[in-house]
């Protein structure tokens, strides 16, 4: 998983070279601008997923990364619903 600009050169130059030899094992995605929250440590960048079975939400998950790129760094958080 890269960004230009976030990624580093070396990993970058490592994830292109996978994707060209590998293409099947890869996926593109539209970048976007991520909102960043304020943290205890500074800003931090938060990522919220849903899994589905037959297309039915069933379960969601929460990451927070110090940079915009949600990867193995990223910390996994709790995901918190208010009953209606």
């Amino acid at each position: 998983m890269g960004i230009v600009g976030t990624t580093s050169a070396k990993d970058w130059k490592r994830i292109t070279r996978a994707a060209f030899w590998h293409p099947r094992h890869w996926v593109a995605q539209r970048r976007f601008a991520p909102s960043a929250v304020a943290g205890g440590v500074g800003q931090l960048y938060p990522c919220i997923g849903v899994f589905t079975v037959d297309s039915r939400a069933v379960g969601a998950y929460g990451r927070l990364a110090d940079q915009p790129l949600i990867d193995s760094r990223a910390r996994d958080v709790a995901v918190l619903l208010e009953a209606e």
